[in-house]
């Protein structure tokens, strides 16, 4: 696999990319699984939108869920009628 690292004033509008963080120096860079899409890009300015996280992982509590996991969970509740109550 090549990774291709773009700066962003060379981001295409209608693109996801994941964002990697990196020191002013550029030694390090960390890859911190935000997956982003651009929306359009006014006065060379990207205006973004956070879309999810690579490998589709919700860790907010350590409990590691995958997106396939949640939406089972959806289908099977929307089967048998029931409300699935969640918070945001």
């Amino acid at each position: 696999m090549i990774i291709k690292f773009i700066i962003f004033q060379k981001l295409k509008p209608i693109k996801k990319y994941e964002l990697i963080i990196t020191t002013s120096g550029g030694l390090y860079r960390y890859c911190i699984g935000d997956i982003i899409e651009v929306i359009s890009i006014e006065n060379n300015v990207p205006y973004i939108k956070f879309v999810g996280r690579k490998g589709a992982v919700s860790d907010l509590f350590g409990e590691k869920t995958r997106g396939k996991f949640l939406k089972n969970i959806i289908q099977t509740y929307k089967q048998k009628n029931r409300f699935l109550y969640v918070c945001t």
